[in-house]
């Protein structure tokens, strides 16, 4: 059940996320276009949240999927609302647009530290939680 459960969460996870990076052309940075790391918060809340949910739905598997689809569905949809759309690629960069890029890399180093350090805490915390359901 706890294997069926994980499997039904990758499986959720990897259609959404691919769904709103191709799909729904929402950019994040990362690896595979963001892909990879909307799969993770898309798996991570998943599976920690619907395996707290009362089951509803059929039952394949030994689990109630429906749960699992619609925590899916949902996170997809506020990640979707949350994330900017992608910048067309094309840009002329003037020399005054030089200076002021050099202040904003500096400045967004910090916020993809200070990101990144609570997307890690959000991850584990995650974990915790779907580990505590398990052991219940």
């Amino acid at each position: 059940m706890i294997l069926a459960s994980i499997l039904i969460s990758v499986l959720f996870a990897l259609v959404f996320s691919a769904l709103l990076v191709y799909g729904f052309g929402r950019r994040v940075p990362g690896p595979l276009n963001g892909v990879l790391f909307l799969f993770l918060i898309i798996f991570m809340f998943t599976w920690a949240v619907g395996s707290w949910v009362v089951p509803i739905g059929p039952v394949h598997w030994g689990v109630s999927w429906l749960g699992y689809l619609l925590i899916a569905i949902l996170i997809m949809l506020l990640l979707g609302a949350l994330l900017p759309p992608r910048r067309p690629r094309t840009r002329i960069i003037a020399k005054s647009d030089v200076d002021e890029e050099v202040k904003n890399k500096q400045v967004s180093s910090a916020i993809e530290i200070t990101f990144g350090i609570f997307f890690w805490i959000m991850i584990i915390a995650l974990f915790i939680l779907a580990m505590i359901r398990i052991v219940d």
